[in-house]
């Protein structure tokens, strides 16, 4: 394999992979558990009192450097059991699948898929219990400079980049994550007085990682006299990795085991609520079912998400480069079959000796991608709401996964068997974004970025999510009605 393919899979390949937030299932009176994901405080006011997910995924792919041109590709192209895509010759004659930007602004990619188990949430009066599972998968290109990314896309052979000295002081990470993960959940109405509520929540998460690496790089100081030759004169980096394949051969599995680790993180949260009328006991109910609901003017919520760490201990490798130079020469001559190959070349051209980045330690953990999160739903009138949030992901540095950052404006439209959110979003706090989500009674569907299946904006990512599940409204018992139950589903009676 071509040195400068390796580049662009490892470094580039990620930005063609994002699904982010999933607001579709996570806003609203109707989110139940789904909405622990945002905000554990979030299911003290859930419309259901009961709410049990029985399966849901979702997938998101971005990035700003390679695209898939709106009119090289239809919406029906992705529905062929085995489709073709138009190809392009560029400008040096090479036939092209992908378009980019080239452009010197640092290059970013994100991966997110997550696949949802079962989970459940149950509301007791001012009490709220949450149950999910779930597996996480995350790889993210950080702050890639651009002469990497088109060092990557031509294989090394782009005259205008030879022989000029490239200074690059910007942290550039590569990070993988997949793990397993069960969280508990616990929120309560800790105040309820005349219009104002306040709720609190909190997620404890249990973690199982399935593999992890962590690239980072704080400075390299390099050029390419042509495309055989690379000079460095000055790195400081790591690669840490735990991944389930031999090293030695890469087969997959290793005998390792399935998890590499364990680790631990919570959720934290709080939202108020002006309610639109004077609110009564919120203990005063007979049955599940007869708790109240109190329509609101409008929510302010805050929460900490993904605070915590894993720990790898198993199939572990280690390398740290620091001061690192090298005259590596005959560059495309370099072919390897397995991950030790790799890591002890390096080492032998920076070191002298195929050992030396290898540091022999047994374990290394990584930071959750935290984030800080703000919401605001106001319900405009009827059925009609608008919501805003903002995620912000907090830097972990070298030593952690680093979450992107999300901004976005979602109208909405509910009642308690249909809805639809249409959010429009900044990814990154740079790339526009419409999205389109539908929920019918049992079944949620959406997309964050809808102009990629319309064919109205390029291609440069997928967005996709979906979710099944069963639930049971507050105020409504027997056959969804609650004529008969003369008042007591308040907790009061009319006395008729």
């Amino acid at each position: 394999m071509k040195k400068g393919n390796i580049l662009f899979i490892i470094l580039v390949i990620p930005f063609l992979l994002q699904a982010q937030d999933r607001l579709g299932l996570k806003l609203g009176d109707y989110a139940g558990i789904n909405g622990v994901h945002l905000n554990p405080a979030s299911i003290s006011n859930s419309r259901y009192y009961l709410d049990v997910n029985i399966a849901g995924s979702g997938i998101f792919v971005n990035n700003n450097y390679v695209y898939l041109p709106k009119e090289n590709y239809s919406p029906t192209t992705f529905l062929k059991e085995n489709p073709t895509f138009p190809t392009f010759n560029d400008e040096h004659g090479n036939k092209r699948y992908l378009d980019e930007w080239y452009n010197k602004d640092l290059k970013d990619g994100y991966i997110n898929l997550r696949a949802l188990g079962p989970s459940a949430m149950v509301a007791y009066g001012r009490h709220a219990f949450g149950f999910y599972s779930s597996a996480r998968s995350m790889i993210r290109s950080k702050g890639v400079p651009y002469e990497v990314a088109k060092l990557g896309y031509e294989d090394f052979d782009y005259d205008p980049l030879f022989n000029v000295n490239f200074i690059n002081e910007v942290d550039m990470h590569l990070e993988v994550l997949n793990m397993a993960e069960v969280g508990v959940t616990y929120s309560n109405i800790i105040f309820a007085r005349n219009f104002d509520k306040l709720d609190v929540g909190m997620t404890f998460k249990y973690l199982k990682p399935h593999s992890g690496m962590k690239f980072y790089t704080d400075n390299v100081d390099y050029l390419l006299p042509n495309n055989e030759t690379l000079r460095v004169f000055d790195m400081n980096g790591q690669v840490r990795m735990a991944l389930p394949v031999n090293y030695d051969n890469n087969n997959f599995p290793d005998n390792e085991g399935l998890f590499k680790g364990h680790g631990l993180g919570f959720d934290l949260g709080l939202v108020y609520t002006k309610t639109k009328s004077i609110q009564r006991r919120y203990d005063r109910f007979n049955r599940l079912c007869r708790q109240r609901v109190y329509d609101y003017d409008y929510r302010i919520g805050v929460s900490l998400l993904d605070v915590g760490y894993v720990n790898f201990n198993r199939n572990v490798q280690v390398h740290r480069y620091e001061n690192a130079s090298v005259l590596w020469e005959n560059l495309q001559d370099f072919n390897f079959e397995n991950t030790n190959q790799v890591m002890e070349e390096v080492s032998k051209q920076f070191f002298d000796d195929p050992q030396a980045s290898n540091t022999g330690e047994e374990e290394f953990t990584l930071a959750l991608p935290s984030a800080l999160s703000a919401q605001f739903d106001y319900h405009f009138r009827d059925n009609w709401y608008v919501n805003s949030s903002l995620i912000y992901g907090l830097n972990s540095g070298a030593n952690g996964y680093n979450r992107p950052h999300n901004f976005a404006v979602t109208p909405r439209y509910q009642t308690d068997y249909f809805g639809v959110n249409l959010p429009v979003s900044l990814y990154n706090f740079r790339q526009p974004r419409v999205g389109l989500s539908a929920r019918v009674y049992f079944l949620t569907v959406g997309t964050s970025n809808i102009g990629h299946y319309l064919g109205a904006t390029e291609m440069n990512g997928m967005d996709f999510y979906v979710s099944v599940k069963f639930n049971f409204l507050k105020g409504k018992c027997g056959r969804g009605r609650t004529e008969g139950c003369r008042g007591q589903e308040y907790g009061v009676s009319t006395g008729k």
